[in-house]
């Protein structure tokens, strides 16, 4: 158990590490004989980054250890889905300030190479956005769930049977 909610929560971080780290772009114009652009994008401050998405999925995974311990509460699910939100307002913030500056990016660059390099990226990015949602699905399920089936467990049993 404890090494499933360890992949878990390095899991998470990986992927909401990937949609947070925003990167500074750089549109280069070169003028002269052929007139082209190209996008540079420098990532600062990963480590930092990371931390910071490290630090937000243990709150967003900490109702795993009220669940172990059978902590019951009038206000468990609130409390529970109030574990993810900040989870999911960063991931869904930085992904649609993200979005926006690779849109502009591919947008400003005229050389099919690095064009088609952009767009790739761009579809890659995307799905690791997927990759979040799903993840903020899951919490989300799980803990209303979980809060559910413990109020009246043996009702909802009786239904799932």
């Amino acid at each position: 158990m404890v090494g499933m909610m360890l992949k878990q929560l390095l899991y998470s971080t990986v992927v909401l590490t990937a949609i947070t780290a925003t990167p500074l772009v750089e549109v280069k114009w070169e003028l002269g004989y052929e007139e082209g652009a190209r996008a540079t994008f420098i990532y600062h401050e990963v480590l930092h980054t990371a931390l910071v998405a490290l630090g937000l999925t243990a709150l967003a995974m900490s109702p795993y250890l009220a669940i172990r311990a059978r902590w019951r509460s009038a206000f468990a699910k609130m409390t529970y889905l109030a574990a993810v939100a900040p989870w999911a307002y960063v991931c869904c913030s930085k992904f649609a300030f993200a979005y926006k500056i690779q849109l502009r990016a591919i947008s400003y660059i005229s050389n099919d190479d690095h064009w088609h390099n952009l767009v790739f990226g761009f579809v890659s990015y995307c799905a690791i956005f997927c990759l979040a949602m799903e993840q903020i699905l899951h919490w989300s399920l799980l803990y209303h769930l979980v809060t559910v089936l413990s109020k009246d467990w043996r009702t909802h049993f009786i239904i799932f049977l």
